[in-house]
């Protein structure tokens, strides 16, 4: 590796990635564990559902489980509620959004 003259071996490279794509499996499967937890279990305090919910908006993205275009109106809706979430009603509002996001992402993608 550089100037050093120190080569990390073939076979060691080809372990290292080997290792690296398992892990990634591993990641991406326990990121879609946690979004079908959120989408199927009782929400927490508003705050928490709050987060939980942005958390599985970004993640089913970002794993390519839904396209952003399709989930934004969804997005939209729940990131408005952010000042909201010391009233007293915003629980039933949240709990309609998981309710929508249920709709959207396709529990058997998880």
């Amino acid at each position: 590796m550089g100037a050093s003259g120190w080569k990390i071996p073939k076979e060691d490279l080809r372990e290292l990635e080997g290792f690296f794509k398992r892990e990634d499996k591993l990641l991406k499967q326990k990121q879609k564990e946690s979004i079908k937890q959120v989408l199927t279990e009782h929400l927490q305090e508003p705050q928490k559902a709050f987060i939980d919910l942005i958390y599985v908006i970004e993640t089913a993205v970002s794993l390519g489980i839904i396209e952003e275009k399709e989930i934004l109106p969804v997005f939209y809706e729940l990131y408005g509620l952010r000042k909201e979430l010391n009233k007293e009603d915003v629980s039933e509002k949240l709990k309609d959004i998981q309710a929508q996001l249920r709709k959207v992402i396709s529990l058997d993608a998880l």
